[in-house]
């Protein structure tokens, strides 16, 4: 769970695994909770100013919406 390397993420399945590559703050690019979570937007928007994401834990996987000024990872998924 090192902040100093990606080897802190949550395996999803057998064949996803998700760095814990935390955030870039969008009121002035402070980068947050590196080695704690990953955040991942999804495609949707929810609002003129917010989207889903994906917040990713040790425990926690969960959808909720969040400030499009955020920097969050982005995953390419194929399905």
């Amino acid at each position: 769970n090192s902040t100093t390397n990606f080897s802190a993420g949550k395996m999803v399945g057998t064949r996803l695994y998700l760095p814990a590559a935390g955030y870039r703050d969008g009121s002035d690019g402070t980068l947050f909770e590196r080695g704690i979570a990953g955040y991942y937007w999804s495609s949707t928007e929810n609002a003129i100013s917010s989207a889903w994401g994906l917040k990713v834990e040790n425990t926690l996987l969960g959808t909720n919406s969040f400030l499009r000024t955020n920097g969050f990872s982005v995953r390419c998924i194929k399905m």
